[in-house]
């Protein structure tokens, strides 16, 4: 894949590879990029464990948080989503509601998954994707002057583009990796960065931008990333990873 093939590609795995491949991206990235996919269902999850599971694979992620609590939150969740499973196959009123809230769980389910070999976690992360794509598209009421079927297939093809999105913001461009002088890591930069990710609040993007000009930073890849109104911001963002020394 060239460079403006993965700039241009809507389809997240596609573009998740060759930053796996270049060994740009960590376990840390890959789970952070797997929850913030899942909390793009958050509305469909039917409970407040699930939450909480995604909240434990963050913190495992981070090193707060034990492969036991994995254990417990998948524990804790699989009978559940097993009788979503049944639910979404017999609901006679409600299928498509009962089916966004099974796609929703089962994509937390893959999230929450332990640590098996590279290959096997990034197929993982395809079925987080393909579970987000189809909990929205359940969910989705008919547009106006749209088919069911016509909108079925454009809020997946949006919400697949969403999740490129996230690929983008958490791993950075593959092809042109970004030196981080460390005299940019001021205190200003550094308790921006810190503030945004404990929140999940990333409207100081903008500011940090400021912040890291001020330091001597001049690299286009880095300010545009935080000044760009349109990218999304999760934890993980690749440019708040790198003021906080994160990896």
């Amino acid at each position: 894949m060239t460079e403006e093939e993965w700039l241009t590609a809507t389809d997240p795995i596609d573009v998740l590879r060759p930053v796996w491949t270049s060994q740009r991206g960590s376990e840390r990235h890959l789970r952070l990029f797997a929850v913030a996919c899942c909390l793009r269902a958050s509305a469909w999850l039917p409970t407040l464990d699930y939450r909480r599971a995604l909240s434990t694979a963050e913190q495992f992620a981070d090193g707060t948080a034990s492969e036991d609590d994995l254990f417990v939150c998948r524990n804790t969740l699989y009978p559940k989503e097993r009788d979503l499973r049944i639910a979404a196959e017999l609901s006679p009123t409600l299928p498509n509601l009962v089916a966004a809230a099974y796609h929703a769980a089962s994509a937390v389910g893959q999230a929450i998954a332990g640590n098996p070999p590279d290959d096997a976690y990034c197929f993982r992360i395809d079925q987080v994707g393909i579970h987000v794509a189809l909990a929205a598209a359940y969910s989705a009421e008919t547009r106006v002057g749209e088919s069911a079927e016509e909108t079925w297939k454009s809020v997946n093809q949006e919400t697949w583009q969403s999740l490129t999105g996230l690929v983008r913001e958490i791993f950075g461009n593959p092809f042109r990796p970004v030196a981080f002088d460390p005299a940019w890591r001021t205190s200003t930069a550094v308790a921006l960065a810190r503030q945004m990710y404990d929140s999940r609040d990333f409207g100081a993007m903008p500011i940090l931008a400021d912040a890291l000009q001020d330091a001597g930073c001049e690299d286009e890849a880095i300010l545009n990333h935080c000044r760009d109104a349109n990218q999304p911001h999760v934890r993980g963002c690749w440019v708040c990873d790198l003021v906080l020394g994160k990896e």
